[in-house]
């Protein structure tokens, strides 16, 4: 699973409960780098890729439901517990 996440200077994701992501170019490079790729997403993320009408999977429990290799975009949820122990 490839995971794309908008940080601020302090790795946050969120900052006040606002996403750190609405960025319309942002969306527009990712969804041109995914070249029709699925690009998984929390219901929360949606309203971002109100301009992309197919190749968006939007599941509430996305993190666990996509496949190895997908690719999914993260604003608001905890991804420590998908992450691998060195």
């Amino acid at each position: 699973m490839t995971i794309v996440v908008c940080l601020d200077d302090k790795n946050g994701m969120m900052f006040n409960k606002r996403r750190q992501s609405k960025d319309r170019e942002l969306i527009r490079n990712l969804t041109e780098l995914l070249q029709g790729q699925k690009l998984w997403m929390h219901s929360y993320s949606r309203g971002l890729f109100a301009d992309a009408a197919e190749g968006i999977e939007v599941r509430d429990d996305f993190l666990t439901a996509a496949p190895d290799d997908a690719v999914c975009f993260v604003e608001n949820q905890d991804i420590r517990p998908l992450c691998r122990q060195a």
